[in-house]
Protein backbone atom coordinates (compact mmCIF):
# COMPACT_ATOMS: atom_id res chain seq x y z
CA UNK A 1 0.00 0.00 0.00
CA UNK A 2 1.25 3.44 -0.78
CA UNK A 3 0.83 6.52 1.60
CA UNK A 4 2.37 9.05 0.09
CA UNK A 5 3.89 9.28 -3.19
CA UNK A 6 7.09 11.07 -4.76
CA UNK A 7 5.25 13.99 -6.95
CA UNK A 8 7.47 13.27 -10.28
CA UNK A 9 4.44 12.84 -12.24
CA UNK A 10 4.23 16.00 -14.29
CA UNK A 11 0.35 15.59 -13.51
CA UNK A 12 0.00 16.32 -9.55
CA UNK A 13 1.86 19.89 -10.22
CA UNK A 14 -1.58 20.88 -12.06
CA UNK A 15 -3.81 20.07 -8.92
CA UNK A 16 -1.98 20.84 -6.06
CA UNK A 17 0.55 23.71 -4.96
CA UNK A 18 4.39 22.47 -4.69
CA UNK A 19 5.34 19.87 -2.73
CA UNK A 20 7.62 16.48 -2.61
CA UNK A 21 4.62 14.39 -1.77
CA UNK A 22 1.04 13.49 -2.24
CA UNK A 23 -0.87 11.97 0.64
CA UNK A 24 -3.19 8.90 0.82
CA UNK A 25 -6.03 9.23 3.33
CA UNK A 26 -4.84 7.63 5.97
CA UNK A 27 -8.47 5.57 7.07
CA UNK A 28 -8.70 4.49 3.86
CA UNK A 29 -5.70 3.33 3.55
CA UNK A 30 -6.20 1.28 7.11
CA UNK A 31 -9.16 -0.04 5.92
CA UNK A 32 -7.27 -1.49 2.55
CA UNK A 33 -4.71 -2.50 4.37
CA UNK A 34 -7.03 -4.56 6.94
CA UNK A 35 -8.84 -5.92 3.80
CA UNK A 36 -5.62 -7.06 1.81
CA UNK A 37 -4.50 -9.01 4.76
CA UNK A 38 -8.49 -10.56 5.52
CA UNK A 39 -7.69 -12.26 2.10
CA UNK A 40 -4.80 -13.85 2.77
CA UNK A 41 -1.98 -11.16 1.59
CA UNK A 42 0.61 -9.66 3.32
CA UNK A 43 0.38 -5.86 2.57
CA UNK A 44 4.07 -3.97 3.04
CA UNK A 45 2.98 -0.22 3.36
CA UNK A 46 5.55 2.42 2.22
CA UNK A 47 6.20 5.13 -0.19
CA UNK A 48 5.92 5.21 -4.14
CA UNK A 49 7.46 6.99 -6.75
CA UNK A 50 5.51 8.46 -9.08
CA UNK A 51 7.65 8.73 -12.62
CA UNK A 52 6.39 8.90 -16.19
CA UNK A 53 9.26 6.67 -17.21
CA UNK A 54 10.45 3.93 -14.95
CA UNK A 55 12.80 2.07 -16.93
CA UNK A 56 14.86 5.47 -17.55
CA UNK A 57 15.82 6.48 -13.93
CA UNK A 58 19.42 5.91 -12.86
CA UNK A 59 21.50 3.97 -10.38
CA UNK A 60 21.68 6.76 -8.52
CA UNK A 61 17.88 8.32 -7.95
CA UNK A 62 16.98 4.46 -7.19
CA UNK A 63 19.16 4.66 -4.46
CA UNK A 64 18.57 7.62 -3.20
CA UNK A 65 15.09 6.81 -3.33
CA UNK A 66 15.07 3.33 -2.04
CA UNK A 67 17.41 4.87 1.35
CA UNK A 68 14.50 7.26 1.42
CA UNK A 69 12.26 4.16 1.94
CA UNK A 70 9.87 4.34 -1.53
CA UNK A 71 9.24 0.71 -1.84
CA UNK A 72 7.90 0.90 -5.35
CA UNK A 73 7.83 2.45 -8.72
CA UNK A 74 4.75 3.20 -10.56
CA UNK A 75 3.55 5.68 -12.75
CA UNK A 76 -0.03 7.14 -11.75
CA UNK A 77 -0.33 7.12 -7.99
CA UNK A 78 1.07 10.60 -6.89
CA UNK A 79 -1.78 12.40 -9.92
CA UNK A 80 -4.29 9.81 -8.70
CA UNK A 81 -3.63 11.46 -4.90
CA UNK A 82 -3.26 14.83 -6.49
CA UNK A 83 -6.60 14.85 -8.12
CA UNK A 84 -8.55 13.34 -5.34
CA UNK A 85 -7.12 15.99 -2.74
CA UNK A 86 -8.18 18.65 -5.67
CA UNK A 87 -11.34 17.22 -6.14
CA UNK A 88 -11.47 17.32 -2.16
CA UNK A 89 -12.37 12.87 -2.41
CA UNK A 90 -10.66 10.06 -0.42
CA UNK A 91 -7.92 8.01 -2.36
CA UNK A 92 -5.79 5.12 -1.64
CA UNK A 93 -3.29 3.38 -3.81
CA UNK A 94 -2.53 -0.52 -3.45
CA UNK A 95 -0.01 -2.08 -6.17
CA UNK A 96 1.38 -6.03 -6.62
CA UNK A 97 5.67 -5.42 -8.57
CA UNK A 98 5.58 -7.43 -10.97
CA UNK A 99 9.19 -6.71 -11.59
CA UNK A 100 12.27 -5.98 -9.25
CA UNK A 101 14.53 -3.04 -10.71
CA UNK A 102 18.14 -3.77 -10.39
CA UNK A 103 20.16 -0.72 -10.15
CA UNK A 104 22.90 -1.79 -11.75
CA UNK A 105 20.74 -2.70 -14.94
CA UNK A 106 17.19 -3.59 -15.26
CA UNK A 107 17.86 -7.41 -15.46
CA UNK A 108 15.40 -8.63 -13.15
CA UNK A 109 13.08 -11.11 -15.06
CA UNK A 110 9.44 -10.04 -15.16
CA UNK A 111 6.80 -11.92 -13.55
CA UNK A 112 5.34 -14.20 -15.50
CA UNK A 113 2.09 -15.92 -15.56
CA UNK A 114 2.69 -19.66 -14.99
CA UNK A 115 5.94 -18.91 -13.99
CA UNK A 116 7.84 -19.91 -10.88
CA UNK A 117 7.39 -16.16 -9.21
CA UNK A 118 3.74 -16.03 -10.66
CA UNK A 119 1.68 -13.80 -8.14
CA UNK A 120 -1.30 -15.96 -8.69
CA UNK A 121 -4.69 -14.76 -7.30
CA UNK A 122 -3.00 -11.75 -5.70
CA UNK A 123 -4.80 -9.60 -8.42
CA UNK A 124 -7.76 -11.12 -7.54
CA UNK A 125 -7.53 -11.13 -3.45
CA UNK A 126 -6.31 -7.23 -3.87
CA UNK A 127 -9.15 -6.61 -6.01
CA UNK A 128 -11.53 -8.21 -3.46
CA UNK A 129 -10.17 -6.13 -0.87
CA UNK A 130 -10.65 -3.11 -2.92
CA UNK A 131 -14.17 -4.26 -3.31
CA UNK A 132 -14.77 -4.59 0.50
CA UNK A 133 -12.82 -1.11 1.21
CA UNK A 134 -15.41 0.70 -0.88
CA UNK A 135 -18.35 -0.83 0.15
CA UNK A 136 -17.49 -0.21 3.90
CA UNK A 137 -16.86 3.04 3.12
CA UNK A 138 -20.26 3.70 1.34
CA UNK A 139 -18.44 4.24 -1.95
CA UNK A 140 -21.03 3.18 -5.00
CA UNK A 141 -18.96 0.23 -6.93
Amino acid sequence: MIDRALRDDGVSGHYLPPDRYAMADAALTRTLIAGATEVGLQPMLGSGWTVPTPFRTTDDELTAYRNEGVLVTDMITASLFAVAAALGVRAASAVISTRAVDARRYNQPAVEAGGPQHRGGQVMKLLDAAVATLQANEVAV
